[in-house]
């Protein structure tokens, strides 16, 4: 379920990778924000542009210019730099569960793995809750994404046991905040 596979899927010891490009969160993101910052880039560059092109040959409109395409460039990189995890994917084999460029180790019991909203998070040895990007689906009900994502946890659960890379121990490991373990507890 919403999980990619190479030619041979369902077969033991393939990885799973799940890759569905978060494109409702990324549109939510840009509601909330991005859309804003976006539009204050562009506008900044579109004004420093104005300034160089208006220079008479002074340091002041020269300074100016770099000021306004600093800001500009804070806030372009600031909405990309949000909208990065997004597009990233994560794979699931023996090693662990990647997510990017990341290593996180198998739980050790399926407590560790939970569903948040609409995508499935594991929690790191450490505590911290990690959510796994590509889960979820792209089905733009919530109820459906949030039932994707369950069987998706399930999924990558079962995956573990079955290839011998995880196996349930009993162990509960309490999230670090307060706040990411009452909505683990929901």
């Amino acid at each position: 379920i919403g999980a990619s596979r190479p030619s041979g899927a369902g077969t033991a010891g393939r990885p799973l990778v799940y890759r569905a490009p978060a494109w409702r969160r990324m549109w939510e993101y840009l509601c909330d924000a991005g859309l804003f910052l976006l539009c204050l880039g562009t506008s900044f560059t579109a004004i420093a542009v104005g300034f160089l092109l208006d220079s008479d040959g002074k340091g002041e409109n020269i300074f100016y210019a770099a000021l306004v395409l600093a800001v500009a460039l804070a806030a372009l990189g600031y909405c990309a730099v949000k909208l990065f995890p997004f597009l990233r994917r994560t794979v699931v084999d023996r090693e662990g569960i990647h997510v990017g460029r990341t290593t996180h180790p198998w739980p050790g019991s399926r407590s560790g793995l939970y569903v948040a909203g609409d995508r499935v998070v594991l929690v790191h040895p450490d505590g911290y809750a990690i959510p796994l990007p590509g889960t979820g689906g792209l089905h733009p009900d919530l109820e459906r994404r949030e039932a994707v994502a369950a069987a998706q946890c399930e999924e990558i659960w079962r995956w573990g046991t079955a290839n011998g890379a995880t196996r349930e121990s009993g162990r509960y490991i309490p999230l670090r905040f307060a706040d990411w373990q009452r909505e683990r507890e929901v």
